[in-house]
């Protein structure tokens, strides 16, 4: 005798049912009923390394725009860099509030009438004849105050001629700086510096004749660096006198380039005080 799986009664010998719950029977031999149908088998599995990551793509940054520099025929007031490697700038100098031209033109001839005076009168410095000398003095002092009247007018009358204004084109490097009127300037200059000698030779004045061919011929000045013996600034007047043997050249700025144009001179004359 079997008993039931599911209840536990006893079932009788060839029984497919329990009577007592009605549970399906297990015969002996067979499989169970629950038997699970066989697995398929899973064959092992092999783990696969992980993909690196790609590498970052470079990007190459994008180039910065050229600085942009003016052309030499730049004419501004600002000091500019342009694309010949050279500083440019043009200045319009006011003549009449900005004496640095006449105070030169002043100078230079005081200087050769001091030594013309010198070399006059130098017979009565070596015999002691003071009284003749002193009345010499007076009278050449006379002299220089009518030229200096003199000067006075005729620069009057050249500024008026100019319109008030002296407009000098510089050009800087590290081995040059290039004063040069424009060139309608240039023209007028001729005229009034032919007027001056033709007017000195009809005088038989050599000082003026001299004074006319200097104003004709100096339309430009070129100082080289390493000849300069004496910087002089006159920040008031926007001005820097270069001076070097046989050569005396003013140079005008802003007030706002002043400083980098002194210190630019400064640094490429090597010679200078």
């Amino acid at each position: 005798m079997s008993f039931c799986s599911n209840c536990g009664a006893p079932v009788a010998d060839g029984a497919r049912f329990c009577a007592s719950c009605g549970a399906p029977v297990q015969q002996a031999g067979s499989a169970p009923a629950s038997s699970a149908p066989p697995t398929t088998p899973v064959p092992p599995t092999t783990s696969v390394p992980p993909v690196p990551p790609a590498p970052p793509v470079y990007t190459a940054p994008e180039p910065e725009p050229a600085e942009e520099v003016e052309s030499p025929d730049y004419d501004g007031m600002e000091v500019k860099l342009c694309s010949d490697g050279k500083y440019h700038w043009t200045y319009p100098l006011n003549m009449y509030k900005n004496p640095s031209i006449f105070l030169t033109v002043c100078k230079i001839f005081g200087i050769l009438g001091g030594i013309m005076f010198i070399l006059l009168n130098f017979s009565l410095f070596t015999n002691g004849d003071w009284e003749t000398f002193f009345g010499n003095l007076k009278y050449w002092g006379i002299a220089v105050l009518v030229f200096l009247a003199i000067a006075l007018l005729s620069y009057l009358i050249v500024a008026g001629m100019y319109h008030g204004k002296y407009i000098v084109r510089f050009t800087m490097d590290e081995e040059r700086l290039l004063h040069d009127q424009i060139p309608a300037q240039k023209k007028n200059a001729r005229i009034i510096g032919g007027a001056l000698a033709g007017a000195g030779v009809l005088t038989k004045s050599p000082g003026r004749t001299g004074q006319g061919a200097m104003v004709a011929v100096h339309t430009s000045l070129e100082s080289n660096f390493a000849n300069v013996k004496r910087i002089k600034a006159y920040r008031g007047f926007g001005t820097i006198k270069v001076n070097a043997p046989f050569s005396k050249n003013q140079v005008y700025t802003t007030r706002e380039d002043f400083d980098f144009v002194l210190d630019y001179i400064r640094k490429h004359c090597p010679k200078a005080k």
